[in-house]
């Protein structure tokens, strides 16, 4: 059950996370997440999330819930604990959520000219209806890039549709906003805002890249946008790739936070890298957006009255951390500053070796560990 001392790292003591599922059946080089939690889908019993909840709400004061589910459209059980938390939700109406979900899960929520309706349209309309019933107001969703070039670089083949790299560009690009396009749409529909994942710096950028992402972002409708600098998390594909190419330009692992450079680039230098990240901000959190998102409280786009409060607050948290020299996932609303928990300076080959295991990380960058990394070729 929840210990309410976890609470008090909350800003909204009213909310806490839940994972109700682990694991990612998908092979994004850039990301850590299926060597920690693995590529199989596992879920834990819904009828242990849904007392869980029931717990939480009734005896912790929680109202809203994150699920922090790496995909929970991909858990083999989001059926039975979607309905279970329709159920709660008549007992405690103030209950909502938000949760990270793949494209998929809401692109084909409807039939679109030229499509037959198949099981996975079906499937995702479900999804939709029922995870708006139960009280979510917002769904995150990693694009990452509209670029399918980049995209699959990354071997995130499921944003594309394209493993066999057979489109040409210009196809699977105008593929790629289509399907972004309906993940929105289908979203909205069902009154749940959309807030997006978006890298810079994949080889195929420029240091036009967040100035276009942004143009493009805002006509498709994007309710937030969290934009991240490409950045070689430890343990990943991209990790050793750089490595082997001699790319990584920064080894102080305080620096990995998605807003510092890290990385050479062939078409950006360092400035022209930040510059790209600061017009994707300043661009999309402009002041005419911001005023616009006050003034009408988010309306106009179909959301259901928590997904509008939950955009505007966020939309304006977003607005001010990123002027204030933060990135807002790792800004938080008043930074407590400890250098205490400050990760020591140290040169950067003393860091490979202090922070990642010396001779195990050499074998993990070579690609020859022998005891299943999953940094292999996907």
């Amino acid at each position: 059950m929840l210990d309410d001392r976890y609470l008090t790292r909350f800003f909204n003591d009213t909310m806490t996370t839940l994972d109700t599922s682990r694991g990612c059946p998908f092979t994004c080089s850039y990301c850590s997440v299926k060597n920690v939690m693995g590529r199989t889908m596992r879920s834990r019993e819904p009828d242990a999330v849904v007392s869980w909840v029931r717990d939480a709400c009734r005896n912790h004061g929680i109202e809203s819930l994150f699920l922090v589910d790496d995909d929970f459209f991909r858990s083999p059980r989001w059926e039975e604990i979607l309905t279970g938390l329709i159920e709660v939700k008549k007992d405690y109406p103030k209950l909502s959520f938000m949760m990270q979900v793949d494209v998929d899960a809401s692109c084909y929520a409807n039939v679109a000219d030229g499509e037959t309706e198949t099981a996975k349209h079906r499937r995702s309309k479900r999804f939709t209806e029922l995870a708006a019933a139960a009280g979510c107001y917002q769904a995150f969703v990693g694009i990452e890039s509209l670029n399918p070039d980049n995209l699959n670089f990354a071997t995130k083949y499921q944003n594309t549709d394209d493993r066999q790299h057979k489109w040409t560009l210009e196809a699977a690009r105008a593929h790629v906003i289509d399907k972004y396009r309906r993940v929105v749409e289908n979203w909205h529909k069902v009154g749940v805002s959309v807030h997006a994942g978006y890298m810079l710096g994949f080889p195929f950028d420029g240091p036009d890249c967040g100035r276009v992402a942004v143009a493009t972002l805002k006509k498709i409708g994007f309710d937030l946008v969290s934009f991240f600098i490409m950045t070689p998390l430890p343990g990943t594909e991209d990790q050793a790739r750089f490595t082997r190419e001699g790319a990584i330009t920064d080894w102080d692992f305080n620096q990995l936070d998605s807003q510092h450079v890290t990385l050479k680039h062939d078409k950006m230098d360092k400035e022209s890298w930040l510059g790209a990240y600061r017009d994707a901000y300043m661009g999309f959190y402009s002041l005419p957006r911001f005023l616009h998102r006050m003034f009408t409280v988010c309306a106009g786009r179909g959301l259901s009255a928590e997904a509008r409060a939950s955009t505007l607050r966020q939309f304006t948290y977003y607005f001010f951390s990123h002027r204030q020299g933060r990135h807002p996932m790792v800004g938080g609303i008043w930074p407590i500053r400890r250098r205490d928990v400050r990760r020591a300076a140290v040169t950067d080959d003393e860091a490979r070796r202090f922070y990642l295991g010396g001779k195990r990380f050499d074998a993990i960058l070579r690609g020859d560990a022998g005891d299943g990394f999953a940094g292999a070729p996907a």
